[in-house]
């Protein structure tokens, strides 16, 4: 399997030499793997289907004017196929690698056709013209390899195809393109004369003849004196002359050209001999060239029956205030000691409550220390009808359903709830805080994208933004979707997303959650990648926090190379696509107890467009290639007022805007508790508008 790439980027496939000419300079071609060793791969091919004339030459294969037909053609399905300086633009269905955990992938192909002048150098060309004919080679893309949807690694390979996939393009030229034709002359002005009446010459009498006036420099003149009459032409000819006559041919050597000149307004040029009509000098006529069509046609998807919008899964998290661990303390201790005294943090972990969560999934089967089951969720989707409580830090998903209308929520109580959507294949179409109408109020409609396939809500403690966002390797993450992790004010993308697994036991076929909580150290241990034969590294981690940030930090372990580690950061208005740029620079570098802190100035990078952020802006953090990562997160104020109040600091859990703390007083403890007595649960109603 080859490597993945990084996230939200990759290359478009440009050559500019077939693979014909990489056979011809000895290049191996060879798609095996060998180990240690890197072996060129051919992904795109050029192969002259029609019109070839021979396939060695100076400059590669050699075609005949026209008709000829040139193939591009990619082993893998292309999303795009562009031709530089045309108009000439195809593109593919959506496509994704379920083997390597990609939902989307952006396998673009660039095709420049180029010539070469007799300097050597390249001049690019536009197919925009007559003759020539682009066309696309499209078939059925393995759905196993190339669909959108989440690998199921105990599940029955698909062998459907994916219709309309561009594997690359045909040019094709179809007849000469015939430029500056000559139209048909006038032949009464060219030829035509006109009779004078004789000349009266007086033989008896010699005439007297005055000196012609000087022949005029312009126009037609001009044009003889600067082309037949030209000094060097003057020369050249004299020189031919007397060579002829060297050979014994009668010539003027001495050519008087003023007879001409005289004429020199009536010069014209005649027209050639035309062909008869009908006659043709090529030895076959033109052809009609076709593009290829696929050998095997992709099978026609079947209509999938309506589905009402149901329930797959729901917890309720219970934060507990808790001290920080032992381990922390004495890391912190040894720190100070070792330092001689000198001002250090404490822990790269901060501090969070202790988080006691309940999940039941319709869809598993209890497992020990595992949840319940829903009772009825999985097949009635009345109980979604009747409503359903949202406290601060419950969460639950749901399945849109099929069918007529759009997908809604109907919101109504006083707990914040943050909605994210995802579309069939588990990206992320929006995520927005909805602050939902009062207990007396009607309750207040909540559209979603028209593409959205399952929601995901979390139940928000007050609509105020936590001054602290984030996860770490203690952090307990809910997964929501087959690429999405929830953490505290913000969404987690590992490169390698958990995967589903069954059961060890024998006839134990029920399998492991999909969905739930999975601890931090369990995500980053599974977050890895092969780079080669035996050997995996760390793949990347995608924080995007709901919300933007003042500083970013990011945490490594005391074992980590702080050097290797690669951070980007960019401000964006999309829970899922980024446009990162250049990696970014630590503005502080802290030495922990138990390892570094990594600060980058959140603020320096640009801020999106406002018609962009459609869902709100925010910031997005990409840690990639770094063994130790312990976490990420966002927090507010400069990196020097987080750095002057790191020890000071807790993260929250999720759904909780403060979390709890064992400084809190009695006084400030009921006022905590009395604000959430007086939000109350959100109660909501999850239907399909406009359904039959």
């Amino acid at each position: 399997m080859l490597p993945q790439p990084d996230s939200q980027a990759a290359p478009l496939a440009t050559a500019r030499t077939a693979s014909m000419m990489l056979a011809a300079e000895g290049v191996d071609t060879s798609s095996g793997n060998t180990d240690g060793a890197d072996a060129t791969q051919v992904v795109v091919n050029i192969q002259v289907s029609s019109g070839l004339l021979s396939e060695t030459g100076e400059f590669g294969p050699t075609v005949q004017s026209a008709p000829f037909a040139i193939d591009v053609r990619s082993v893998m399905p292309a999303s795009t196929v562009t031709v530089a300086e045309s108009s000439y633009q195809a593109s593919s269905p959506s496509l994704g690698i379920p083997p390597m955990d990609l939902p989307d992938i952006a396998t673009g192909m660039a095709v420049t056709l180029e010539s070469q002048d007799d300097q050597g150098a390249w001049t690019t060309l536009s197919i925009d013209r007559p003759g020539l004919t682009p066309a696309t080679l499209s078939g059925g893309a393995a759905a196993a390899m190339w669909s959108t949807q989440a690998f199921d690694p105990v599940g029955k390979p698909s062998s459907d195809f994916i219709a309309g996939a561009a594997f690359g393009m045909t040019l094709a030229a179809t007849g000469d393109h015939v430029v500056d034709t000559l139209e048909p002359m006038d032949l009464l002005t060219s030829f035509g004369y006109e009779q004078a009446d004789p000349l009266p010459l007086p033989f008896a009498v010699t005439p007297v003849y005055t000196a012609p006036a000087a022949l005029p420099q312009d126009d037609r003149f001009a044009v003889l004196m600067g082309s037949i009459m030209a000094p060097t032409p003057s020369t050249l000819r004299s020189q031919v002359m007397q060579a002829l006559e060297d050979a014994q041919v009668a010539v003027i050597v001495d050519q008087n050209l003023s007879v001409m000149a005289s004429f020199a307004d009536q010069i014209f040029q005649a027209a050639p001999s035309l062909a008869e009509l009908g006659f043709d000098l090529a030895t076959s006529g033109p052809q009609t060239l076709t593009a290829p069509q696929p050998k095997r046609s992709a099978s026609t998807a079947a209509v999938e029956a309506p589905l009402a919008p149901r329930l797959l899964g729901s917890s309720q998290a219970y934060a507990l205030a808790a001290p920080v661990p032992r381990g922390i303390q004495l890391a912190g201790g040894a720190a100070v000691g070792a330092a001689g005294g000198a001002a250090r943090k404490g822990s790269v972990l901060l501090p969070a409550p202790q988080v006691v969560m309940r999940w039941a999934d319709a869809n598993v089967r209890p497992t020990r220390g595992g949840a319940r089951t829903l009772a009825g969720a999985g097949s009635a989707p009345s109980a979604i009808e009747a409503g359903l409580s949202l406290q601060p830090g419950s969460v639950a998903v749901f399945d849109a359903g099929r069918g007529a209308g759009a997908p809604m929520l109907e919101l109504q109580g006083g707990t914040p709830v943050m909605v994210h959507a995802f579309d069939k294949a588990g990206r992320i179409l929006s995520s927005r805080l909805v602050s939902p109408a009062g207990s007396g109020a009607e309750p207040l409609p909540a559209p979603l994208p028209a593409d959205t396939a399952q929601v995901t809500l979390v139940g928000v403690e007050g609509d105020q933004t936590a001054p602290v966002a984030g996860w770490n390797r203690h952090s307990t993450l809910v997964q929501v979707g087959r690429y999405t992790l929830l953490g505290s004010g913000c969404t987690v993308r590992p490169q390698a997303g958990p995967r589903p697994q069954r059961g060890l036991r024998d006839g134990d076929a029920a399998p492991i959650a999909a969905r739930g909580p999975v601890e931090g150290a369990a995500m980053l241990n599974r977050n890895r990648v092969q780079t080669g034969v035996g050997r995996t590294a760390p793949g990347w981690v995608e924080t995007v926090f709901s919300h933007t940030v003042g500083t970013v930090a990011v945490v490594l372990d005391r074992s980590a190379d702080a050097d290797a580690v690669t951070v980007k950061i960019a401000a964006t208005g999309s829970p899922w696509t980024v446009d990162y740029g250049v990696a970014a620079t630590p503005a502080v570098r802290i030495a922990a107890g138990d390892g570094t802190i990594l600060l980058y100035d959140a603020a320096a990078f640009a801020s999106v467009a406002a018609s962009v952020a459609d869902d709100g802006e925010r910031h997005a953090v990409l840690v990639r290639g770094v063994e130790g990562l312990a976490g990420v997160y966002g927090l507010a104020g400069t990196p020097a007022e987080v750095e002057a109040g790191w020890d000071g600091l807790s993260l929250p859990v999720l759904g909780r805007s403060v979390a709890p703390r064992r400084a809190l007083g009695p006084a400030a403890a009921a006022k905590s508790a009395g604000g959430r007595r007086n939000g109350g649960p959100t109660v909501l109603r999850f239907v399909r508008s406009n359904a039959a």
